[in-house]
């Protein structure tokens, strides 16, 4: 996916950022809500982060292995 390390980069580091507050939100709500609405939320959450591991950030580090060290950063 992309080709263009430039255009790589941006969308990687886009797909961290939106990946960290995603995962922020599920924290952000426990024991703001009921556990039913928390679990289903929990788990939309999870779907849509694995969508973003391996249908965007995957290829994209596959392409371009340099940026799989901004990934590791992110997570830190």
């Amino acid at each position: 996916m992309f080709t263009q390390l430039d255009l790589a980069r941006e969308v990687h580091g886009q797909l961290l950022e939106v990946r960290a507050i995603l995962a922020n939100s599920v924290a952000g709500i426990k024991g703001r809500c009921s556990d039913d609405e928390y679990r289903v939320y929990r788990k939309m959450v999870g779907d849509a982060l694995g969508t973003i591991v391996v249908e965007g950030l995957t290829p994209i580090e596959e392409r371009h292995p340099s940026l799989i060290q901004q990934d590791i950063d992110a997570s830190t």
